[in-house]
């Protein structure tokens, strides 16, 4: 249980606030909501932490399960960028013009966990009556500020629910899901600087970093894909790339990309299901000078345009919506763009490559993903097989990702027995290369910190069946009770056994902390 301290204190205040704001206790509507040029504006503003957070948060939704609560994400003044989950709870707080676009500081609706938390600037739990409106008092609701790697706060990450569902340990949960876009935002700030760096010097840098050689895996099934890739390479015709969630779709792209006659030219890689669909229109196609309040002087190219002579990568196309399919599929036709607010068309000669995780023939058959465009896109089919269906291939993925993490990670190179690379290899591996390499990762930290051969957010259970004597390994990764278990585990390593500052950084108390270690046997 995550421990708030001074809680009572901060409630106090805040309800001291919200009175001196003015906010009614009887009030049911949100007091401030952004109109659709401000909000236009508000999510471009916000472009990096959408598309870092976005894919995180609807993981966290995942793993909480949708039947329980809605996930919000503000920018720092609290106004909504992105809401997902519940539906019945969406429709409910739609009445109450709960938005894209609502304010939820303290300021315009009391004490709330979003509002609390950027005013108190910690994570923050509100529960029933300790909200200032009434009509709220059915909600539990908590959320954790987000910051940049100075400090300040760009936002707010929550979950709302009904009372029943309290539940302390999901804060814990919030808290993690923050450290790790904080994280990932940090590491893309190094990433974009390390590529601004490129860029100055190297001229003919197009964007696209992987060849075939990079990609590792020498069984029948890659070794098929890769041929048919370098085939089909110089070919002006659409591709579409099938394959689960983590299995190197992007790294395919860019080895067709580097490997055709446009490799001199630019790839350019947008993610259909990261971007808010209000905003992925003026992304793709660009937008003209004066097209909406906030926009850059002089418009700005897309996707399209930035493009032009090389390869366009629309990854998770299954997820764009069906209006920007109709424009998609113009484009396909035509070869042409017009930027948003402008009338001049504007022609382009680039190859298109999709992909996607998604069964595109049952979307066409649920009314989410028009017919008419997959057979524009799969002119190519690309098929990538899942990582349990090249096992031949996990042993050379396993060595390379313990040499590349081991020297990320500035540590000796550790050995791993055969009955650990047994169990691997036996794995489903259903999150693929990805979930492969974050558990080598988490290998490699936790191996030298601790001192024995595995400690992974992996459990392992034999269940014997007697009829056929049958020892069964049963796996299941990413529990809640795993995740707060690794996040104890990397504090205390992190910290270099400091229990005080392990425990302020997880939030919780010595003492919890030490009942938690207890717990897990850690």
């Amino acid at each position: 249980m995550i421990v708030i301290e001074n809680k009572d204190l901060i409630i106090k205040e805040s309800h001291r606030r919200s009175a001196s704001y003015g906010v009614r206790k009887d009030g049911t509507f949100y007091k401030r909501l952004a109109n659709e040029q401000e909000l236009n504006k508000i999510l471009r503003e916000n472009e990096n932490l959408l598309n870092v957070a976005v894919p995180y948060i609807n993981m966290l939704q995942s793993s909480i399960g949708n039947e329980d609560f809605i996930t919000i994400l503000t920018d720092e003044k609290g106004c909504i960028l992105y809401i997902n989950g519940n539906e019945d709870l969406l429709h409910e707080f739609k009445k109450r013009n709960l938005t894209l676009g609502a304010y939820m500081d303290e300021e315009s609706i009391g004490t709330n966990a979003m509002g609390t938390a950027i005013k108190e600037d910690k994570p923050i739990q509100i529960t029933a009556t300790e909200h200032y409106i009434t009509a709220f008092q059915t909600l539990t609701c908590l959320a954790s500020p987000i910051h940049d790697k100075d400090g300040k706060i760009i936002g707010t990450l929550n979950l709302t629910g009904s009372c029943d569902k309290k539940d302390y340990q999901n804060l814990g949960v919030v808290i993690f899901c923050v450290n790790i876009i904080e994280n990932e935002m940090r590491r893309e700030e190094v990433k974009n600087k390390k590529y601004e760096v490129l860029y100055q010097t190297r001229e003919n840098n197009t964007g696209a970093f992987y060849t075939f050689d990079n990609i590792i895996g020498s069984s029948e099934a890659m070794k098929n894909v890769i041929n048919k890739c370098k085939i089909i390479a110089n070919s002006p015709s659409t591709i579409l790339i099938e394959g689960e969630s983590g299995t190197g779709k992007e790294i395919l792209a860019q080895s067709i990309h580097n490997y055709s006659y446009r490799r001199n030219n630019r790839f350019v890689a947008i993610n259909c299901g990261a971007i808010p669909a209000n905003i992925i229109e003026s992304e793709l196609f660009g937008y003209e000078d004066g097209a909406f309040t906030g926009g850059r002087k002089g418009g700005k190219a897309g996707k399209f345009e930035a493009a032009n002579g090389g390869t366009l990568f629309l990854d998770e196309v299954g997820e764009m919506p069906l209006d920007m399919q109709v424009k998609l599929l113009r484009v396909l036709q035509e070869g042409r763009i017009t930027r948003v607010g402008g009338y001049k068309e504007i022609p382009i000669d680039i190859r298109i490559i999709a992909a996607t995780n998604r069964d595109l023939k049952k979307e066409i058959e649920n009314g989410t993903f028009r017919e008419d465009l997959y057979y524009r896109l799969c002119v190519i089919p690309i098929i990538v097989p899942p990582l349990r269906e090249r096992k031949k291939d996990i042993e050379e993925l396993i060595n390379h990702f313990l040499k590349s993490k081991s020297d990320k990670l500035g540590k000796s190179l550790p050995l791993m027995d055969r009955n650990l690379l047994k169990l691997f290899i036996d794995y489903k591996w259903p999150g693929n290369i990805r979930e492969l390499e974050n558990s080598i990762e988490s290998y490699v930290n936790l191996d030298d910190a601790f001192n024995f051969n595995v400690r992974l957010d992996v459990e392992i259970e034999e269940n014997v069946n007697d009829s056929k004597n049958v020892c069964e390994k049963n796996i299941t990764l990413h529990t809640l009770e795993h995740m707060e278990r690794k996040m104890i585990e990397k504090a205390i390593f992190f910290f270099g056994g400091n229990m005080t500052k392990a425990a302020k950084s997880l939030g919780i108390s010595r003492n919890t902390l030490y009942l938690k270690i207890k717990r897990y046997n850690i």
